[in-house]
């Protein structure tokens, strides 16, 4: 199960292989951006089964200020890749 603030790696589309963090979890649809190319006024709607959980967790998305969030995903992407 995916939940929100997990760190996920996306399977299939344009986007593959690229590591995000989850927004929203609804109806086997999750919504995820990566601070970059999708941030998290454009994130990216997925079905679960194109993307693989790492069972990495952050709790950056309730714990910044709206205008400073898709800084700190960025950073957040890069510290949790580097514990893999």
């Amino acid at each position: 199960m995916v939940s929100v603030g997990e760190l996920v790696l996306s399977l299939c589309g344009h986007d593959k292989g690229d590591y995000f963090i989850v927004t929203e979890v609804a109806d086997g649809f999750v919504t995820i951006c990566d601070g970059k190319r999708r941030k998290i006024a454009k994130n990216k709607k997925k079905k679960i089964k194109h993307i693989r959980p790492m069972g990495l967790y952050t709790e950056i998305i309730n714990k910044v200020p709206p205008y400073a969030v898709d800084a700190n995903i960025r950073r957040e992407i890069k510290r949790l890749i580097e514990l893999i």
